[in-house]
């Protein structure tokens, strides 16, 4: 307690974040109601009360480090769906996640929203224009969102040197399809504060692709992942 407060808060900061962010959980209660929070991956145990693990040795140090935790993190709404639980239903998934989106910000005020960052994982997403729809009248009247729709059907997900010319042009499929559906939707007077971004790549990740692709179609890629849709 003798550091400034400046300097517990930074080093609260980086003990209390998680490089894959947290995701969003429903609980259920022995009476049969639900309890929303956020756990670190689908390995670790519930996090009640949306409260991690987070430094309580005196009440100033609780208090002074109340709700850093979230602004630390990516927060990741899913719908529950992860690879143990298959992905035979991705419509009502991505429909979950939403509407699990919009219980937490009920729950929260607009000044909290503005900190944090906040990711809608779905899958298949340029097969599921109602669901983007949807999304986009929600988010009309919040522009101070931080918010990333992340397709998990869109990434590259073999390294095999031999295949790298597929999966490069697979890559930029799911690129066009999701465009394509950005570009057809009924957009008149709704006005998108999101990106659609690709699952788990970087512009290190997408280096593998080089040489496989046109410049043009490599400098598209990257550009998928920098900023997305």
């Amino acid at each position: 307690m003798k550091l400034p407060t400046e300097l517990r808060l930074i080093i609260a900061g980086y003990a209390l974040a998680n490089d894959e962010g947290l995701e969003w959980r429903w609980a259920e209660q022995s009476d049969g109601s639900r309890i929303g929070g956020f756990k670190a991956n689908p390995e670790h145990s519930f996090v009640r009360d949306h409260w991690p693990n987070r430094p309580c040795l005196c009440r100033q140090l609780h208090q002074e480090t109340a709700n850093i935790w979230l602004k630390v993190n990516d927060l990741h709404f899913n719908g529950g769906v992860d690879d143990a639980l298959g992905r035979e239903d991705l419509v009502d998934s991505l429909n979950r996640a939403i509407d699990d989106f919009l219980f937490f910000l009920s729950h929260t005020d607009a000044a909290t929203h503005a900190t944090l960052s906040f990711s809608i994982d779905g899958l298949a997403m340029p097969s599921q224009e109602a669901e983007m729809l949807k999304l986009l009248r929600l988010t009309q009247d919040a522009p101070h969102l931080k918010l990333k729709v992340v397709d998990m059907s869109w990434h590259i997900y073999r390294h095999s040197p031999n295949k790298m010319a597929y999966i490069a042009e697979e890559f930029m499929e799911i690129g066009r399809g999701v465009t394509n559906l950005m570009n057809d939707m009924a957009l008149t007077d709704l006005r998108r504060t999101w990106r659609i971004i690709p699952a788990h790549e970087t512009p290190e990740r997408v280096h593998m692709l080089e040489g496989h692709l046109s410049d043009a179609d490599y400098a598209l890629a990257l550009e998928y992942c920098y900023n997305g849709i």
